[in-house]
This record gives structure tokens, sequence and C-alpha cells, in this order.
């Protein structure tokens, strides 16, 4: 009995020990109150800036007014993202390769057919 009698004791002297600690601490230090302030009002962010996209012409030159494009030659221009005069006034050997390419059959024609001096004089007009 003595033994747990002397742990109550510690256990009751280690309460009061942080008390009186707690105590000490609380005078020493002040504790300041901090007035609520009012919250801010809440700033709505601009919207993105939005470029302006540059026009996608869809149907975008007469492709057809090229001697050797067709109706079907045309589509295919198109799909591949080719809608303009300028467009073919412009490409270069590798650009001609990778079409030719892409375009199965028609090996040869932009050349052949002088697509580019077509479409340079074309372009002017």
């Amino acid at each position: 009995m003595s033994q747990l009698l002397l742990k109550i004791i510690a256990v009751l002297a280690g309460i009061g020990i942080l008390a009186y600690l707690l105590k000490r601490n609380l005078e020493v230090w002040e504790l300041e109150v901090i007035e609520a302030q009012p919250t801010p009002p809440k700033i709505k962010a601009a919207p993105p800036v939005k470029k302006p996209k540059q026009k996608k012409s869809t149907s975008g030159d007469d492709l057809k007014k090229i001697k050797g494009i067709g109706p079907a030659l045309e589509k295919q221009l198109n799909a591949i993202g080719i809608h303009s005069f300028q467009q073919i006034a412009q490409l270069s050997a590798k650009d001609i390769e990778k079409i030719e390419e892409q375009m199965n059959g028609f090996s040869g024609r932009i050349e052949r057919d002088q697509w580019i001096t077509q479409a340079k004089t074309l372009s002017k007009s």
C-alpha cells in the first residue's frame, strides 16, 4: 500500500508543480487580444486576355484554279492544312516531298504541273 500511496503523492505533486509553472508563465507572458478585423472584399481576377484567333479559312482559295488540282486533290490538300495559293507558293523542296508522301499516287505532280509558279501568279491577283 505504501507504494500506491507514494505514486499518488508523486502524481499530485507533479500536478501541483505543473500548475505552478503554468501560472508563473501566464504572469510573465502577457497575452495579447487581437481585435477581429473585417475581411477585405474579395477581388475577382480579370479574365485572361484571349488572343484574337487567326481566321482559319475553311474554304480558303479555290485551289482548283491551279492546273492539275481537281476536287479530289483540293480535298486532300485541305485535309493536310493547305488552303491558299500563298501556302502553295511558299512550299520548299522538303514540304513538297512530305506532301507527296501523304498524297499517294501523285508523286512529281507539284513540279510537273508547276503548282508553285501558278500559285504565285494567282496569289498576286
